[in-house]
């Protein structure tokens, strides 16, 4: 009789962890996609030989990345399988 509350906090503490690592996957997925949406405006800014932009877009990615990883450290999230 015992074993059907046991069995139910197990699955409920399971279920809320897997939520709250989708949580953190979502949100270095969502930071990762900004970052290298700013490595983009850099690259065409380089390739276009337009210093100026070329300069302001490598800052912003380099202060993007440097935001990227202090929030994630050297190990980001686990993918979703």
């Amino acid at each position: 009789m015992m074993k059907f509350p046991l069995t139910a906090m197990a699955l409920a503490l399971f279920m809320f962890s897997a939520s709250a690592l989708a949580g953190s996957v979502a949100d270095f997925e969502t930071g990762f996609r900004d970052t290298y949406a700013t490595y983009r405006t850099a690259l065409f800014g380089t390739n276009s030989g337009d210093a100026h932009k070329s300069k302001r877009a490598i800052g912003d990615f380099g202060d993007r990345w440097r935001d990227l990883i202090s929030e994630n450290g050297s190990v980001p999230p686990p993918g979703r399988s």
